[in-house]
């Protein structure tokens, strides 16, 4: 195990954290937040790979992920459905998108042993945690588009 200690900054706050990444385990580096205290950015101290808001983005940003989100989360779980409700998309997009969300962790995949098989998409406890983002980015549409 090994750690490592990063200076962070985004949005003027400098943040101490802490990495730390099990070899044995060939686990994804943890990040744990240390300490915080405020800062002035500059370009050369800005870093999007460890900027929370732009490693969100990374997972659930793009034309589509923001718009399957809100769809499952309303029920819409099923393939054909999904193409059907996101009219533009194409049925290799969609695909891409949905292992890229289920990868990160945001959706569950299940495989229902049927002839012909069925395949259902839901949000993890990870993707349910972004509900209150998905209605905050649907409540500004509403008040401002």
């Amino acid at each position: 195990m090994e750690a490592i200690n990063q200076v962070v900054s985004c949005k003027g706050v400098s943040t101490i954290f802490m990495t730390i990444i099990d070899y044995e385990r060939n686990s994804r580096p943890v990040f744990l937040l240390m300490k915080k205290k405020d800062i002035h950015i500059t370009p050369d101290t800005y870093d999007p790979a460890v900027c929370p808001v732009a490693r969100t983005l990374g997972i659930i940003g793009g034309k589509w992920k923001p718009l399957i989100l809100y769809l499952v989360s309303e029920g819409v779980n099923r393939f054909g459905k999904l193409s059907a409700c996101l009219p533009g998309i194409s049925k290799h997009m969609l695909t891409r998108q949905l292992r890229e969300l289920e990868e990160d962790g945001i959706l569950i995949r299940a495989v229902y042993p049927e002839v012909p098989p069925r395949v259902e998409y839901a949000l993890t406890e990870k993707g349910r945690s972004l509900s209150a983002v998905t209605m905050a980015i649907m409540k500004w549409g509403q008040e401002n588009l």
